[in-house]
């Protein structure tokens, strides 16, 4: 992925069903994660030296002097370290979007045409989106999983220190891990349901999640 480019991509239509619309993009050899309406409020941030870690950002810290001190100045909502698979091959992270949770929302037009849709199985549970780093070119056709899993192929590209960025997705039936939620607002396109994140880390792996769910507007939590 080259500085400046973005990916925008979702699960579902633009007419809906559909997931939430997430943003994939870099700076010199950083890898930056976000939902499109929460990209100015919390990312998920993979990092050259293999922290990684989902954040409040400092704008939105400095936005809000009662919510800085709730959470005592801390930033950082969960951290953890990429995972070796093999020598050189790395798990940094993984978006998971139960199918039951996608929502029959309308995108307006202007925003869906930026976006890279991709059509969930729903003879499935879920899609898992899983964010790989490479010190080596796997190949031009040939990524993690694509025997073992059946995953797809997302994104290839390359950052600036030379190492290989992959996105893959594979549908399964695992069992979703429950995890603190935050919300995302819904917007004038989206009057049905609110979205919502949830963020883990799972206990086996180590690796850091993300989990796209939803709820319908008359289920609003509070807080």
């Amino acid at each position: 992925m080259s500085e400046g480019n973005t990916l925008r991509f979702a699960f579902g239509s633009s007419d809906g069903p559909n997931s939430s619309i997430w943003r994939v993009w870099s700076n010199k050899n950083d890898i930056y994660v976000a939902v499109r309406y929460l990209a100015g409020d919390i990312k998920t941030s993979l990092h050259e030296s293999g922290e990684c870690q989902t954040s409040f950002t400092c704008e939105f810290m400095e936005s809000d002097n009662k919510i800085k001190d709730q959470l005592f100045g801390r930033r950082h909502i969960k951290t953890w370290q990429r995972k070796e698979l093999f020598p050189s091959l790395y798990q940094l992270m993984d978006i998971v979007i139960p199918h039951s949770h996608l929502e029959d929302v309308k995108i307006d037009e202007s925003v869906a045409r930026k976006v890279q849709w991709f059509s969930p199985d729903i003879n499935y549970a879920n899609t898992q989106v899983t964010f790989i780093l490479s010190e080596n070119d796997l190949g031009s056709n040939n990524w993690v999983g694509k025997r073992s899993m059946d995953t797809k192929l997302m994104y290839k590209g390359v950052i600036q220190n030379g190492c290989f960025f992959y996105i893959v997705y594979h549908s399964n039936n695992s069992s979703v891990k429950s995890a603190p939620i935050l919300i995302e607002e819904n917007t004038p396109e989206e009057n049905t349901a609110y979205r919502l994140i949830q963020i883990g880390v799972d206990s086996l792996s180590g690796v850091g999640y993300l989990v796209d769910t939803s709820a319908k507007k008359t289920t609003k939590p509070s807080g």
